[in-house]
């Protein structure tokens, strides 16, 4: 594979399946190596399986693309710490974060728990500001340079929140304000906050049974 990314690195979390895999081929087939994570959880975060990153991985080498899967839980700042390694020691750079992975639940307030809330901002807000935080300190310690970039996906719930999850509503709107808010703080290591992605799991004409 050759294009425009060409000789260019990125991760992308959330990249085993959906919007995440998406984004992963495209960068590879643009000439870029991929560090493929995803821990291969439910949609609501729970259980593990490495094979969708496997999958992705094996796809992206069958068209003679570049990547390594992972298999590192973003909501952890020590493994958040450990994607930005692989990148840099499979790679020897990092140029692009893709910050795609996240979870939900359809739970309203009254029924939603602590260990469940938890989970989804962990993974969908902690998640996203834990690989941002590694991505831009290691750039700190390179020097700046050009063409770095961090694409956060984020979704209409964040921006216009409907009943039943306000666990991944308030996730997202949070997401949405940490991306403008790391704008600034990046600017000095050259990194170019892309706009927040959109997630396609959510539709605005979706209602949880209980709202009226």
């Amino acid at each position: 594979m050759s294009g425009t990314l060409e000789g260019k690195v990125a991760i992308v979390t959330g990249a085993g399946r959906g919007l995440g895999r998406s984004h992963a081929l495209s960068l590879a087939r643009a000439g870029a190596a991929v560090v493929v994570n995803d821990v291969g959880s439910a949609v609501d975060g729970s259980g593990s399986d490495a094979r969708p990153a496997e999958v992705v991985v094996a796809e992206i080498e069958a068209a003679g693309g570049r990547a390594i899967p992972d298999a590192h839980d973003v909501s952890g700042w020590a493994d958040a710490q450990a994607i930005v390694q692989a990148a840099v020691s499979s790679f020897g750079r990092l140029d692009i974060v893709v910050n795609n992975a996240g979870v939900s639940r359809f739970a309203p307030i009254d029924e939603e728990t602590g260990e469940g809330w938890d989970r989804v901002i962990r993974i969908n807000l902690t998640g996203t500001a834990a690989v941002s935080h590694w991505a831009a300190d290691h750039w700190r310690q390179a020097g700046p340079a050009p063409g770095r970039a961090i694409i956060n996906t984020t979704s209409p719930a964040g921006a216009n929140p409907l009943p039943g999850t306000p666990a991944y509503c308030a996730s997202k709107a949070a997401v949405i304000a940490l991306t403008i808010a790391c704008a600034a703080d990046l600017a000095a290591p050259g990194v170019r906050p892309g706009p927040p992605s959109t997630s396609p799991q959510w539709s605005p004409l979706w209602r949880h049974p209980r709202a009226r």
